[in-house]
């Protein structure tokens, strides 16, 4: 009785645990969102050789 009393009271606290990690992953997702940026924004990728590391002439153009 006293070991199945202890089960219960460990898988109570794992599941509340795991719970209170979910509930700061969500809370922080929200927050997150509310401070992102606005607004149209240009890049530039320069395509290169993983071997050597040297830029692939030409391949930025053709869209590679």
């Amino acid at each position: 009785m006293k070991n199945k009393t202890l089960n219960t009271i460990k898988y109570g606290i794992m599941a509340i645990a795991i719970v209170s990690a979910g509930l700061q992953v969500a809370v922080k997702a929200q927050s997150d969102a509310e401070r992102g940026l606005e607004g149209v924004w240009t890049t530039r990728i320069t395509p290169r050789n993983c071997s050597t590391g040297d830029p692939i002439p030409g391949a930025a153009e053709k869209g590679i």
